[in-house]
C-alpha cells in the first residue's frame, strides 16, 4: 500500500490509525514480548506516593507487571478488542472479578485519552510504548499536556516514551517492502511480516503500511500476498524531535526531570530508538 500524489488528510489518517489495534491477537503476537520498558514503569510507579494512570493500555503488557508490584491503576484504553483482552487478563490474574472492569485496585476506562476528564487523583500519570506518537495534531497534544496537568496530584509526576526519529528510515523506498520478522497467528497460520514507509516530511507523520503474508511453509522466504488470509495492516504515528517536545512540555508548565534516549537513561545520542522522559508540573 502505497500513497497516491495526493496527500491524506489528517482526519484519514487519524482514522487509519486506529485500524492497528482493531485486533488483539495482531497486537498481543507483535508486541507482547517487549519487555524493555517495564522495569523503568514499574520502578517509577513504585516510588509514586499514590494511584497510578495508564494511557493507552492496550492488553496488559505494562499493566499487569504494575498490579503485580501492588500499585493502583487506573487503565484508558480505546480500543474495545484490546479492552476486552485487558479486562481477561485481569480476570485471570485476580485483579477483576467477571464481568467487571472496577477493583480496589484496578479500573478500566474504555474511552479515548484525548477526551479524559479527571481531577488531581494521581501521583503519577504514564504513557508507555509511543502511545502519544497517535497524537497527530500538535494543538491536540498542547491540550492533553494541560489536562493532564489537572490529573495529577502536587509534586506528582507524568511519564511517556515516544519514538527518536530515524532519519535513515524516513528516507526508505516507499515502494519497496522490507523484511522484519516472521510469527504464528491463533490458528498456528504462519506469517512473514514486511513493512513499507511514507514518511509526510510537513505533517511529520510517519504512515507504515504492515504487511502479514501467509507462508505456505517454514522454508518460505517472502509469504503469500494474494493468499486469502494474508492482510495489510496501517500503522500511523507522528514523529516529534527532542527540542519540539520539550519546547512544547516547557510551554504547557512542566519542568523536564528526565529526557533521556533509552529505558537505562542514558543521555541522547544518535542511534537512540526512543525518548524516555518524565517531568512534573511547576
Amino acid at each position: 500500500m502505497t500513497f497516491s500524489k495526493k496527500k491524506p488528510t489528517l482526519q484519514a489518517l487519524e482514522s487509519l490509525s486506529c485500524a492497528h489495534y482493531d485486533d488483539a491477537w495482531v497486537y498481543e503476537s507483535r508486541y507482547q514480548s517487549r519487555d524493555v520498558d517495564i522495569p523503568f514503569y514499574v520502578d517509577l510507579a513504585k516510588q509514586a506516593k499514590g494511584p497510578c494512570l495508564e494511557l493507552g493500555a492496550g492488553t496488559g503488557r505494562i499493566s499487569l507487571p504494575l498490579l503485580r508490584a501492588g500499585v493502583s491503576l487506573a487503565m484508558i484504553e480505546r480500543s474495545m478488542p484490546l479492552r476486552e483482552k485487558l479486562c481477561q487478563t485481569l480476570i485471570q490474574h485476580d485483579f477483576l472479578k467477571p464481568g467487571q472492569t472496577a477493583s480496589q485496585q484496578a479500573r478500566v476506562l474504555g474511552q479515548d485519552f484525548l477526551e479524559f476528564n479527571s481531577g488531581p487523583e494521581y501521583a503519577l500519570v504514564i504513557a508507555p510504548f509511543h502511545c502519544l506518537s497517535h497524537v497527530l495534531n500538535t494543538r491536540d497534544l498542547v491540550s492533553l499536556f494541560k489536562r493532564i496537568r489537572q490529573w495529577i496530584k502536587p509534586q506528582g509526576l507524568f511519564a511517556f516514551d515516544i519514538p527518536y526519529p530515524d532519519l535513515e528510515q524516513f528516507l526508505l523506498n516507499p515502494k519497496e517492502k522490507y523484511p522484519i520478522e516472521q510469527f504464528s497467528g491463533p490458528d498456528d497460520t504462519h506469517y512473514f511480516y514486511s513493512e513499507v514507509f511514507n514518511y509526510l516530511p510537513f505533517e511529520q507523520i510517519q504512515y507504515v503500511s504492515g504487511y502479514y503474508d501467509v507462508m505456505d511453509n517454514e522454508h518460505d522466504k517472502q509469504g503469500d500476498p494474494l493468499h486469502e488470509k494474508s492482510f495489510v495492516l496501517p500503522l500511523v504515528q507522528r514523529h516529534y524531535f527532542p527540542q519540539e517536545i520539550r519546547f512544547i512540555l516547557e510551554s504547557c508548565g512542566y519542568h523536564v526531570h528526565l529526557h533521556a534516549g533509552g529505558f537505562d537513561k542514558k543521555p541522547l545520542c544518535a542511534d537512540a530508538r526512543s525518548q524516555v522522559i518524565i517531568c512534573q508540573a511547576q
